[in-house]
């Protein structure tokens, strides 16, 4: 026979998986049975006796739980009603609380860990303040070939212009940029093609000719000018009166640098000083190298800089993402350092409802004391109030959460379709599950080490409810 009491230390531990009430009430029957069913198990039986115990802790510990749960739960609910007033305003305080940190993470999250609709984004670069390679597509080409720490370089100018299709006009967001713009961000049409080499011919403008008169369009502006038909391949589309062809449909949600609805090939001409330039770091090249070599480089194409020049247009590689949040990337982390701030306020007061509250229950806990509930059993019932409590004012902070979200929209809005804030998120929906539990935990410490004072009595002899003593008996 094994090791009995190894074996009788390993199940006592696992019955510790059992709810506080339970356990103090059937855990010494339960082990008593276990040493006799083991005693008389051989080597042959033991696996058979260790499944039917794992079976019996998958399906008897849930259980459990949800009856102490919802015991627990139907108290809350006539504590509550009983005080009103109190109830709520914790209710309230929490839910400012709660629902702030959730608007504030919403933001966080669409613009610092929502993956971004490119390939690989965390290689993507933006680097400002360039200059000279732009003047001509041969010159750049060069340029991004001879560079050590990018693989592939693309440059883009954004403006408005007036797009007309189907007789109708409208103000529109567009793009010109060089031929491997598309290839470089990772992102293919799902209809049609990208640009080709030799589409950003060098020219003086929108005036010029050749193949660069063609243009891809956003997903959004396929559904609203033809309607999702296949057919719109070869249309004509106008851009300040200027005919472009179509020749593809960006995906979905796909709308960089922002909010954009058409792109077309750039046209280089000496002395534009609007491009922008976005790269893909080479494999194995790490930002700090990046940013090394990126400094080095500007100053050798720009040496003549005065210091006003300097501070006016200074010469950085940075992350795409953090180009893309720009000064909300900054903010958002105050403001949810300061709504933190504000729930643990919002915890500390409720904490001290609550302790005035478990001291006018002073009566009601040392009774229970004394009819045999232990001080676990206690402490799991304040600990379910508080959690309780916490997740009711989660539900009632989602519309504060809404609202600081459509506030953050109003002033700071996102730069792409992808970063939109949302409460409506996995991550986000969990942060708050997570901050209302852990919350409810939070200010429930204080009143879970209130002392109770027992009554001098003879605790009465515990109650089984109905329960299974024995996993054995189950099977």
């Amino acid at each position: 026979m094994p090791d009995a009491p190894l074996s009788l230390r390993l199940y006592r531990w696992l019955l510790k998986l059992y709810p506080a009430g339970f356990h103090e009430n059937c855990a010494e029957l339960l082990e008593r049975e276990f040493r006799d069913e083991f005693s008389e198990s051989t080597r042959a039986a033991l696996g058979i006796l260790c499944i039917r115990l794992i079976a019996d802790l998958v399906v008897s510990v849930p259980l459990q739980f949800s009856r102490e749960v919802t015991q627990d739960a139907r108290h809350t609910l006539r504590l509550g009603a009983r005080r009103p007033w109190h109830t709520g305003f914790a209710i309230l305080a929490l839910a400012i609380g709660i629902g702030a940190n959730t608007g504030v993470f919403s933001v966080v999250n669409a613009l610092l860990l929502r993956s971004l609709p490119f390939r690989d984004p965390e290689r993507l670069a933006y680097l400002s303040s360039f200059f000279e390679p732009h003047d001509s597509a041969k010159q750049f080409q060069e340029w991004g070939n001879q560079s050590t720490y990018l693989g592939d370089a693309a440059v883009f100018e954004q403006f408005d212009a007036n797009l007309g299709g189907a007789g109708e006009w409208r103000r529109a967001h567009v793009v010109q940029a060089s031929s491997n713009f598309f290839s470089v961000l990772g992102t293919q049409p799902v209809l049609g093609r990208g640009f080709a080499s030799g589409d950003d011919v060098d020219a003086t403008g929108w005036g010029s000719t050749g193949r660069n008169a063609v243009a891809v369009i956003s997903f959004g502006l396929w559904q609203e000018l033809f309607a999702g038909d296949p057919k719109a391949l070869g249309a004509t589309i106008r851009i300040d009166g200027n005919p472009l062809t179509v020749i593809g449909v960006a995906p979905l949600g796909f709308d960089y640098p922002s909010k954009t609805v058409l792109w077309k090939p750039a046209a280089f001409s000496g002395g534009n000083n609007g491009w922008e330039t976005i790269a893909r770091l080479k494999p194995g090249i790490t930002w700090k190298q990046a940013r090394a070599a990126f400094a080095v480089e500007a100053e050798q194409l720009w040496p003549n800089r005065s210091p006003l020049q300097r501070i006016r247009f200074p010469s950085t590689i940075r992350e795409l993402r953090d180009e893309l949040a720009g000064p909300a990337k900054k903010g958002s982390l105050v403001l949810m350092a300061c709504v933190v701030l504000i729930l643990l306020i919002a915890c500390t007061n409720v904490a001290n409802l609550l302790m005035a509250r478990t001291a006018d229950r002073s009566t009601e806990l040392s009774i229970r004391s004394a009819l045999g509930a232990s001080r676990g059993r206690i402490s799991q019932q304040l600990l379910t109030e508080c959690v309780l409590l916490s997740l009711t004012a989660c539900t009632a902070g989602i519309f504060i959460a809404l609202w600081t979200t459509s506030i953050a929209a109003a002033f700071q809005p996102a730069a792409l379709a992808a970063q939109a804030y949302s409460i409506w998120d996995a991550r986000v929906l969990c942060f708050a599950i997570a901050a209302s539990v852990l919350s409810g935990l939070l200010f429930g410490v204080l009143p879970r080490c209130t002392p109770v004072a027992p009554i001098r009595s003879e605790p009465a002899a515990p109650a089984m409810r109905g329960a299974h003593v024995s996993f054995v008996k189950r099977w």
